[in-house]
């Protein structure tokens, strides 16, 4: 890509989606080979779609990607069928508990940089659709990052207000890079420039 300024610049590119893993247990009482049905719906849907059918092991790899942000239940329907005729075999299912697929990273906002007396303070603003914020934590000019807690004093809440204070900065121009993690793990950016 070509800047305005005529310089060339490189995108980075991001690294792949992550795999969820699918696992549970069954066992037949007579040592029958068991065989696997998975089903998936949204939380705000009513009827179960195939994942996948005749599974023979008792976990499946899915993209975390594939699906869309929301709160999702799996069912495994078990069968003994490999074993048995089929007038004689025997089937059993489980729903497990919601799981929620948050792909999507949190909004950061970052306030103008302001003087009070020698510190230098930004107000962030972060806000998330999916889960509740986990940490946030700020960069002075690309140096390790520095914790910075919540405004009511706990990170725990889909939106979240935090207080930067820096209480010495060298003169110069300075980079302040925010970042914002929600409890799945997707990291939200913002930046300031201070002058």
């Amino acid at each position: 890509a070509t800047t305005p300024a005529g310089t060339q610049s490189q995108t980075l590119a991001r690294p792949s989606g992550q795999q969820m893993a699918i696992t549970w247990q069954a066992d037949d009482p007579e040592g029958d080979k068991l065989s696997y049905n998975l089903y998936f719906r949204g939380e705000d849907q009513r009827e179960w779609k195939l994942l996948r059918d005749d599974l023979t092991d008792n976990k499946y790899a899915l993209e975390d990607d594939v699906l869309a942000d929301g709160r999702y239940f799996f069912r495994v329907v078990a069968s003994d069928k490999l074993s048995n005729p089929a007038a004689q075999a025997r089937q059993a299912e489980l729903v497990g508990p919601p799981v929620l697929i948050d792909n999507t990273p949190p909004l950061v906002k970052a306030s103008a940089p302001r003087r009070n007396g020698n510190a230098l303070e930004i107000d962030v603003d972060a806000e998330d659709r999916g889960s509740s914020f986990r940490r946030c934590e700020y960069s002075i000019d690309a140096r390790p990052w520095q914790p910075v807690e919540a405004s009511d004093g706990v990170t725990d809440s889909r939106r979240e207000q935090f207080l930067i204070r820096i209480d010495t900065l060298p003169p110069g121009e300075h980079l302040i890079v925010i970042r914002a993690y929600d409890a799945a793990g997707n990291a939200g950016l913002a930046k300031a420039v201070v002058r």
